[in-house]
Formats: structure tokens, C-alpha cells, sequence
């Protein structure tokens, strides 16, 4: 049987190198869905809104 099927109950160094090795792929696989979604979410670009009539603009004071 493959060490694979009994990382579990292997050794501590077995146990903690299949576990480790588990988070990295569930991460790998929550970036690979991550960039589409921020590629599309970034993609929208959003024009700034006309300043109001008869709203002045902020002025900037000097400290």
C-alpha cells in the first residue's frame, strides 16, 4: 500500500509533511480561483462623478 493511504497513522514527520503538503495545494487552489474573480472585479473601471452645481469644491487649507 502507498504511504499515502496511511499518512495518518505514519510517523510524526510523515503526518506533518502530508498535512503541510495539503495546505499547500488547498491554497494554490483558493489563488487560482481568487485571480479570476479579482481579474474581473478589477477590470470595471468606474468614472469619478461629476461635482455637483452649486456645490463648491473642498479647498485645501495650509497646516
Amino acid at each position: 500500500m502507498a504511504n499515502r493511504q496511511h499518512a495518518a497513522s505514519g510517523p510524526a514527520l510523515h503526518r506533518f509533511l502530508a498535512g503541510y503538503q495539503f495546505s499547500l495545494v488547498v491554497g494554490a487552489a483558493l489563488v487560482a480561483l481568487g485571480v479570476p474573480i479579482a481579474l474581473v472585479a478589477l477590470r470595471r473601471i468606474r468614472t469619478p462623478e461629476p461635482p455637483a452645481a452649486g456645490r463648491p469644491e473642498p479647498e485645501l487649507q495650509q497646516v
